[in-house]
């Protein structure tokens, strides 16, 4: 599996530092459901539409009717 573009938390808790915390994010149209640990030191943030890389390397997003 190729590696994915990530950061570490260290990383975006500077990128977020300068803000204050009643500020709000958006996903770009995804719906955020959770952070999940995938391996030992690896978190996942999931959304709940389904979004991989195709074969030429592309993001596609899925959009499904269950997202909140």
């Amino acid at each position: 599996m190729d590696k994915y573009p990530s950061i570490t938390v260290g990383e975006l808790r500077q990128h977020l530092a300068v803000y204050p915390d009643e500020y709000t994010i958006d996903f770009s149209g995804l719906d955020f459901l959770r952070v999940k640990q995938r391996a030992p030191s690896h978190l996942q943030l999931e959304f709940g539409q389904t979004v991989y890389r195709d074969e030429r390397g592309r993001v596609v997003v899925e959009n499904h009717e269950e997202s909140p």
